[in-house]
């Protein structure tokens, strides 16, 4: 042979095993892919939507990713290949908006936030049929993105309350209809829909019950004085609270002075039928955005929501629709904060996913030790145990979705050392398993 022959033939062969490798490296890159696809998040998100889907597969709406791009992205995740891909996009770009289900199977987005939006009035709905967003009608009322809260009606008309403001969506007209103001100012809040169809409204709020006005320093003062306060004259803008669940409120008022007295409250009922508010009984703890799950029984387990500190609460209590009356039970094993999810299984005991609270004495400890605590609350005996099931490691802000196989898909979620991977991680627990 030759010896250019030859040389082509070593030529070739080098090239072949050359293309040969790559391909095997880029099969291998590809298997490593899919692995890394399976139960993943096609992107990670944080103040996304995660709503279950009547095929039972996940519908993931917009977020913010790595802390500054607002997404229009939407995925559905499939538990059955788990897997995710790409649906149609949002027309706006939202995040810490509000998503829920309706009757026909699609589902409504309302609120959130974009840079060049602060309170997104433009609600979307998202059809599975077509996998399409499209503009639907629009928040009649200033709701900010981070007080929005959503509520399913029995007549499958969507319940939107925030900053004391109410409208009702209905989806056979695609609009919003304001039905009015609630009688306190509730910022952060839980709802719950009562067996009567009736709304319960929970979170500390504040009632006017009087306003007075004063011309000189001197008359403020000497209001102040008869009521046994001391109020300085340098400082005269001021809060009291005072131990009868009283709040007087001192501000300036057009070169005047007003006085604003209001009486805390922490729940009241809207009437559908009515379009009507009425106070309710107030909560055995005044919390801030507490948390609040509707029990197999009718009745409402109430969950952490912060002091006026800012730490949350480790005690919990129940509202009983039938009595109209708030009781204490025991408290959570471990403080949690307000991010917590309560997940109700079908045997009627609930699970809190994580969020655990830390002082900030202990945040170093809890970097180091990065630790996950999980609880069952069991209706029973009122009870709260640990359980060993718990996601890992440590997310916050997840999305937990119950699956009818009784299976949980815990979305999202994040802390200073997960990776990128970690965070767009799908976490699965076999609840059947739990004790």
């Amino acid at each position: 042979m030759k010896k250019e022959n030859k040389k082509q033939l070593i030529i070739a062969g080098t090239v072949g095993f050359i293309v040969l490798t790559l391909l095997v490296l880029l099969g291998l890159a590809q298997i490593i892919k899919s692995l890394d696809d399976k139960d993943h998040m096609l992107i990670s998100r944080r103040y996304f939507t995660a709503t279950l889907l009547k095929d039972n597969t996940v519908l993931i709406v917009g977020g913010v990713h790595g802390g500054a791009q607002i997404l229009d992205t939407a995925e559905i995740y499939d538990p059955k290949t788990h897997l995710s891909h790409y649906t149609s996009s949002l027309n706006i770009k939202r995040e810490r908006h509000k998503a829920i289900l309706l009757d026909d199977g699609r589902v409504l987005i309302v609120g959130g936030t974009n840079p060049k939006i602060t309170n997104i009035k433009q609600a979307e709905i998202y059809d599975p049929k077509t996998g399409t967003f499209s503009l639907t009608g629009e928040l009649n009322t200033n709701i900010r993105y981070g007080f929005l809260t959503l509520t399913k009606l029995k007549d499958g008309r969507i319940f939107v309350f925030g900053e004391n403001q109410a409208e009702i969506y209905d989806s056979k007209t695609g609009k919003f209809k304001f039905v009015g103001n609630s009688k306190c100012n509730f910022d952060d809040n839980a709802l719950a829909l009562l067996p009567d169809g009736k709304v319960i409204i929970m979170g500390r709020a504040s009632e006017k019950i009087k306003e007075e006005i004063f011309s000189t320093k001197e008359e403020l003062i000497s209001n102040y004085k008869s009521e046994g306060l001391d109020l300085n004259p340098k400082f005269i803008y001021k809060w009291f609270f005072l131990p009868n669940g009283t709040i007087i409120k001192t501000e300036n008022f057009e070169s005047k002075f007003k006085k604003t007295t209001s009486k805390v409250r922490t729940s009241e009922i809207y009437n559908p039928s009515t379009d009507k508010f009425t106070l309710g009984s107030n909560m055995v703890e005044p919390r801030i955005n507490p948390k609040a799950l509707t029990l197999k029984d009718g009745k409402i387990l109430v969950l952490v929501g912060n002091r006026t500190n800012g730490k949350p609460y480790q005690d919990t209590e129940i509202y009983d629709p039938k009595f109209n009356k708030f009781v204490a039970v025991r408290k959570m094993e471990k403080q949690r904060s307000c991010g917590l999810s309560p997940v109700l299984f079908t045997d009627g005991r609930v699970y809190l996913v994580s969020n655990d609270y830390y002082p900030r004495e202990q945040l170093f400890d809890w970097f180091i030790k990065l630790e996950s605590t999980c609880e069952i609350y069991n209706p029973n005996n009122q009870s709260f145990k640990f359980t060993d099931k718990c996601i890992k490691p440590l997310k916050g802000g997840n999305i937990p979705i119950l699956l009818p196989n009784e299976e949980l898909l815990i979305f999202g979620g994040s802390n200073p050392r997960m990776s990128n991977l970690q965070e767009r991680k799908i976490e699965i627990v076999d609840t059947k398993g739990i004790k």
